[in-house]
C-alpha cells in the first residue's frame, strides 16, 4: 500500500534530481575539462612546455643539442615541441630566415 507520505518523497527525490540535472548541464564543461587536462599533464615534459622552452630558446640562444639529440631524458613529445618552438622562436626575429633558423638548429 503506498501512502502519501511515500508518494510526497518520492516526488521530492525526482525535484531534486531534475533541478541536480538542470544545474549541472547549465555548467560549463568545457572549461572543467581543460583544467582537468592541465593538471594531469602537469610534469613538465609535454609538447608545450618543449614548445615554449624552444621558443625562449630561438629568441636568442643556441639550441640545447642534448634536448635536440633526445639525450636530455625528456619524452619525444617534449623533443618535437622543442624543435617546433625554436624555429618560430628564431624565425621571429627580424632579419632571420629559413635558412639561418635550420642552420642554427643543425649546429
Amino acid at each position: 500500500m503506498v501512502t502519501a507520505k511515500k508518494l510526497t518523497d518520492m516526488a521530492s527525490i525526482a525535484i531534486v534530481a531534475a533541478l541536480l540535472l538542470v544545474v549541472t548541464t547549465s555548467v560549463n564543461p568545457p572549461g572543467h575539462f581543460h583544467v582537468s587536462v592541465y593538471a594531469e599533464d602537469d610534469d613538465g615534459d609535454s609538447y608545450s612546455d618543449g614548445y615554449d622552452r624552444g621558443y625562449e630558446d630561438g629568441l636568442n640562444n643556441p639550441v640545447n643539442e642534448e634536448i635536440r639529440d633526445g639525450e636530455s631524458g625528456h619524452s619525444k613529445a617534449y623533443v618535437d615541441g622543442y624543435i617546433e618552438g625554436y624555429r618560430d622562436g628564431c624565425r621571429s626575429v627580424e632579419g632571420n630566415t629559413e635558412h639561418v633558423c635550420e642552420n642554427a638548429l643543425d649546429a
